[in-house]
């Protein structure tokens, strides 16, 4: 039924449906390059929305309805999304079949594009947009990293169990590792000569009563464990056998 349900409300930019093909401003604001570039290559597209529901539906806000008319793509949601069908298949909770269907490949295929785009442009420079409902930038690369992990410890088991599964990972592992692992080292804070840490955005855009820049830092924690996280899971791999971590060559 998930997967009946992501194939029904997949957004088809290049349809001629307006039930598929509808999608709202902020998204097609940011999303708007990789469009162009599917679009010059002739290629098709279908893509995870934030809710899988018709685009217009109503939605319960406290005792009233509210119409809801046009789709909107979280790329954290579009992250979780792959997790969510990658380790499925490899968990055995799903048959890998699922995945040899071809709208499904599609979709997967094509949303784990999208992230790596994404990455690769800094969120088109709009990351406020590209991120509407979860937006920590680490905390998103984190999610990328944990499909990475579980995809490479896989891969060193044998061959994947759907073909499909090859393309998803070489995406991925090829822009968590560069792309990614530069951005995340390039906002590094360092505390003396052994102390790094990362901030994101809450608490600091406040300003004094004489308007100067107000630090608070209130995500610190919370930053520093994601990008660290991100890191761990892109580069080091889990091993069964001996049930430790290893660091990956390179």
């Amino acid at each position: 039924a998930v997967f009946d349900a992501l194939k029904k409300y997949a957004y088809r930019p290049f349809s001629n449906d307006s039930n598929t093909n509808i999608i709202d401003p902020r998204t097609y604001f940011y999303m708007r390059p990789f469009l162009d570039k599917a679009k010059s290559e002739g290629g098709d597209l279908a893509l995870v929305t934030t809710w899988v529901s018709s685009t217009y539906r109503t939605k319960s806000v406290g005792s009233d309805l509210a119409l809801v008319t046009t789709w909107v793509i979280d790329v954290t949601v579009t992250a979780n999304t792959i997790y969510g069908m990658t380790s499925a298949v490899l968990s055995g909770l799903v048959d890998p079949q699922v995945l040899n269907d071809q709208i499904i490949a599609q979709i997967y295929v094509n949303a784990t594009s999208l992230i790596a785009f994404e990455i690769k442009t800094n969120f088109s420079d709009r990351c406020d947009l590209a991120l509407a409902y979860y937006t920590s930038q680490m905390e998103f690369y984190w999610f990328v990293a944990r499909t990475v992990a579980i995809l490479e410890t896989a891969r060193r088991k044998g061959t994947f169990p759907v073909p499909v599964m090859e393309t998803v990972h070489y995406l991925l592992k090829d822009v968590a590792e560069n792309e990614m692992t530069r951005f995340i080292l390039s906002k590094a804070k360092h505390e003396g000569t052994d102390r790094v840490y990362f901030d994101d955005f809450l608490g600091d855009d406040d300003v004094t009563d004489e308007n100067k820049p107000l630090v608070r830092s209130e995500d610190r924690i919370f930053t520093t464990a994601m990008a660290a996280n991100a890191l761990i899971y892109t580069w080091t791999v889990y091993d069964e056998d001996t049930k430790t971590t290893l660091w990956n060559d390179g």
